[in-house]
């Protein structure tokens, strides 16, 4: 088996992104999984457990799964934190001045490759 692949790490990750402390112990992650997972996946590792045990040394080899004392948890966290510093208010802009910058900064010549149409029967001179 390649040392950098298995096929139960993103179910893996999914369960522990539903936990929410986004830890879990082997056990439990074993028998969440149990349900979910494919027998095509787990065929070449025998069991279950050796699969999970495996799909996590992966993860630590990557770094995207942490063990520590027992417990696989995410080793960062994607959830909503205040910022450490407040970025200053600046000038606010008007929806009418932005408007206004979009326009100046907009081309005023047509593009090229693109023809006007001709024009009607008023505007066309006759022939005689």
């Amino acid at each position: 088996m390649d040392k950098f692949n298995s096929p139960l790490i993103p179910y893996i990750l999914d369960m522990l992104s539903r936990q929410p402390q986004l830890c879990t112990t082997k056990d439990e992650l074993i028998d969440n999984i149990k349900d979910i997972i494919l027998e095509e996946h787990i065929g070449s590792f025998g069991s279950l457990k050796r699969a999970v045990e495996f799909a996590l040394e992966v993860g630590v080899n990557l770094g995207v799964i942490s063990l520590t004392n027992e417990r696989v948890r995410m080793p960062f966290n994607f959830r909503k934190t205040r910022p450490k510093f407040k970025v200053p208010s600046g000038i606010r802009i008007t929806p009418r001045l932005g408007r206004r910058v979009v326009k100046q900064r907009m081309p005023k010549t047509a593009a090229k490759g693109i023809k006007k149409k001709k024009a009607g029967r008023k505007n066309q001179k006759k022939r005689r």
